[in-house]
Order: C-alpha cells, then structure tokens, then sequence
C-alpha cells in the first residue's frame, strides 16, 4: 500500500504524453526518518509511463512487469538491485548530512525523482530533483549542473561538485534506459483488462466516489451525468494511479446534496479501450451488502475504440465513501489514501 501511494511522486513527473520515437526511465525514492514503523527507504520504476519494478525496504527489487527480470536476466538484475540500494543508502547519509549540517532531527521526508531519456538525436537528456519535506531542495539545471534551490543546500551542492556526481548519475540513468529499452522492444503487449468500477459514499454530506480499478492499457476517461447530461461543477478527477500488479486505478467525485440525489438520476461514465462489460454488483460497506434496491448496474454503450460504463445509482444515505468502504477490489487494487 506504501509502494503504491509513493507512486504519487513518480506519476507527477511524467508527462501526458512521451515524445514520438523516445523512450524514458523514471526512478523514485523516497526516505523516512524518525519513525520506527515505515520502512526507511524504498524506490519505484517506470518505463515511460509502465510501473516495471519496486525496490522495498526488504532491499529486494520486485518486478511488477515479468518480462522486464525475463529480459535482463539475473547479472543485470542484481547489478540494477545494488545501484538501487547504493542510492538509498547515499539518500540516507544525505538525509543524516542535512541534520548534522542544517536541520534538527527528527520526523523528516527526503524525496528524489530521477529521469532520464534519449531524444530523437540520441543525445540523453537527465532530471534530477530532490525534495525534502516537500519543499524542493536540490535540482540538475539545464547544464547538467546540481543546484541549490534553498541556501541550506548550498554546502552540500559544492561537495557533490567535487565529486562528479552529476557525471556519475546521468551514466547510470542512461545506461539502465538502453539496456531496459532494447530487451523491451520485441516483448508481448499485456492484454487488455476492462476496470472494475465501484461507488462509495462516507456520509449522506459527503462526496460520492466512482472509483474504477484493474484496468489496462492507463488511457481512461470518467465523468459524471446527471439526467443524461455532462456535469462539469462541483466535481473533482483524480490522477490516474498505478497499482503493484501493473494495471490502474482513478477516481471522481461528485459534491451532491441528497435531495439533489433523490430528485435526479446521476451517471458514472467511465470509457476505457475497446472491451464492453456489463456489470452489477452490491454495494459493500463496513456493515456489509446493502440490500438489492442499492444496486450498482453498469449498462454498456458501444463506443469507437471505448468501453462505455454508464453505472445508474441508487445509494441510501448509509452508504460509506472512499478508504472506510469495503469495495470489491484485489488486495493490490486498494482505494488510495491521497
């Protein structure tokens, strides 16, 4: 559950879209300190926009898509391990570096996003950002250059400079994207998966949620309607999230009173690749089903290269929102806490 809400810093730094015949490697750490529960380090990986591995606080790295260990094999496999686990522990030292240097000890986050590509020339092109309880704290600049986004970082930007660490990083990021980009040009496609789609309510005062997961390839559209008609207000999108398993999860929200509810017919629409799934399901709380009159029925409407999801509504005003519902879902599929 921790990998996966981490991805939250991984997904900021990709883009809509990944530039026509380029291929990009996206790396994610994250370090904890002051608290003896969560793991004091751990990594993600996408290759452009796929989730491909995750490196726990077990400092094993798991891979979430087969063919990415298949293609490496075990030498390059460990080699990815320990560059992985050396940069946690160069994270760490940083992290006891600032507190010796600059802050208190503490409860602190210090947070790296890594990415690199090769554009169409073939000329690599490296970002490198470190954030530390959520402020930016260290950049690569546009010469490939670390620099200080605070006065704090400045000492520990110079050492960095003796060191050639801006050489050092940019070699690693880059050869790890050829050697992941050409095992991966001849791999299988996964197969499309369709989502399962659920609709969760806290309070009758709160949000209603629908919240669609499993899905596969990311690309994924979801709206809300009311009567047949879009509704734009007083609705909010959630990001597009990764799952471990390599497919996806998202979510909208609609803010409506329950008189709103009662006098209108709300829709969920949820459009996703070229699949069509008629679904009906019982809602499911932390009190478990609600009766058959709270039903969920999806009605599929065939759309161009689209999976229509039209789910009719009929909440109580019993029903649970978001994280305290029990919805139907994959241990690996959880509703996010963000």
């Amino acid at each position: 559950m921790r990998g996966t809400a981490f991805l939250l810093l991984l997904l900021s730094a990709v883009s809509s879209a990944v530039t026509a015949g380029t291929h990009t490697l996206h790396i994610a750490f994250s370090i904890q300190t002051g608290i003896s529960s969560l793991p004091e380090g751990m990594s993600s990986m996408l290759f452009d926009k796929e989730y491909i591995a995750h490196y726990n606080s077990d400092k094993m790295l798991i891979p979430i898509q087969n063919w990415v260990k298949e293609a490496l094999g075990d030498v390059l496999w460990n080699n990815f391990t320990s560059f992985l686990s050396s940069q946690i522990e160069h994270l760490l030292h940083g992290v006891r570096e600032a507190e010796q240097l600059v802050w208190d000890k503490g409860v602190h986050t210090l947070q790296r996003r890594l990415s690199c590509q090769l554009n169409i020339s073939g000329v690599p092109e490296v970002s490198d950002e470190y954030g530390y309880d959520g402020e930016t704290f260290i950049s690569l600049d546009q010469e490939h250059k670390y620099v200080a986004d605070m006065p704090d970082a400045e000492t520990i930007v110079r050492r960095w400079s003796r060191h050639g660490k801006e050489k050092h990083i940019a070699r690693h990021c880059i050869d790890w994207l050829k050697r992941i980009q050409n095992h991966g040009k001849n791999r299988t496609r996964r197969p499309v998966s369709p989502p399962e789609v659920s609709f969760l309510q806290k309070t009758p005062s709160s949000p209603v949620v629908c919240f669609a997961t499993g899905f596969y390839p990311r690309a994924v559209n979801m709206s809300w309607q009311r009567n047949g008609e879009d509704v734009s207000q007083n609705v909010r999108v959630g990001e597009t999230l990764p799952n471990d398993d390599g497919t996806f999860q998202k979510r909208v929200s609609l803010n409506v009173t329950p008189e709103e509810w009662n006098e209108n017919q709300y829709s969920c629409v949820v459009q996703h690749n070229e699949t069509i799934k008629n679904l009906t399901e019982e809602i499911k709380t932390n009190y478990g089903p609600q009766p058959r009159n709270q039903a969920i029925v999806c009605i599929p409407v065939v759309l161009v290269a689209s999976v229509l999801f039209i789910l009719r509504i009929a909440l109580s005003k019993t029903l649970q929102d978001e994280c305290e519902c029990l919805v139907r879902c994959p241990v690996d599929r959880k509703l996010m806490l963000v």
